[in-house]
């Protein structure tokens, strides 16, 4: 079913799982691309993946996923995540928007 899904996607989910495996965690995809890729293709524009993650951990782990290609969607995303346990980025090589919820 992932042929309904567009390529910058699956890119973008693909170098956010590896990014956060190469920190040492592990993250499930939620959202329109996980119920896509599950079931019944769904049109969604962006990534959307959970990690339970002690909040201390957030700046290493954004600079694994900086290696990815991965930066804030916005200046201040970073400091916001401590507060909101959200981290939104986006992958520069696709221009796809990734929301990573930190659990």
């Amino acid at each position: 079913m992932d042929a309904d899904i567009p390529q910058r996607l699956l890119r973008a989910a693909s170098e956010l799982y590896d990014g956060v495996a190469q920190f040492g965690e592990q993250c499930v995809l939620i959202g329109g691309m996980a119920v896509g890729l599950l079931a019944v293709p769904r049109l969604t524009n962006d990534v959307d993946a959970m990690l339970v993650l002690d909040i201390d951990r957030v700046e290493p782990l954004y600079a694994s996923l900086q290696r990815r290609g991965f930066t804030e969607l916005y200046r201040g995303a970073l400091d916001d995540s401590r507060l909101n346990r959200l981290l939104p980025l986006r992958h520069a090589p696709t221009g796809a928007k990734a929301d990573l919820a930190l659990g």
